[in-house]
C-alpha cells in the first residue's frame, strides 16, 4: 500500500479520538464524533476474556487500532512527506 492509498483510507474513517471499551465479554472501538462517542467496531467473545488467548490478542489489536487512528496516521504521513522534502533539498 502506498502512502497515498493509506492517506485515502484514513481520510474516509471517522476523525478524532478513538478508544477501546470493554463491553460484556467483548469490546468496542469508539470514535468521538462531535460531542458523542459512537461505536465503530465491535467484537464479542463468549469465553471469558481473561481465559481466552485469542480474545487477549484481539483486545491488544483493538487497542493498537484505536491508537493508530486516522488522525495519527495522517500526521505520520505528513511528517514522512516533510522529511522526504528535506532530504531531496540536500
Amino acid at each position: 500500500m502506498t502512502n497515498d492509498e493509506l492517506r485515502a483510507l484514513a481520510s474516509k474513517a471517522p476523525e478524532g479520538l478513538w478508544e477501546v471499551s470493554v463491553v460484556g465479554a467483548g469490546f468496542e472501538i469508539e470514535a468521538k464524533i462531535g460531542d458523542e462517542w459512537r461505536c465503530i467496531i465491535q467484537a464479542q467473545q463468549f469465553i471469558p476474556r481473561d481465559q481466552d488467548p485469542l480474545q487477549v490478542k484481539r483486545k491488544a489489536l483493538a487497542a493498537y487500532t484505536a491508537a493508530a487512528s486516522p488522525e495519527t496516521v495522517i500526521k505520520l504521513l505528513d511528517r514522512i512527506a516533510e522529511l522526504e522534502k528535506q532530504l531531496e533539498a540536500k
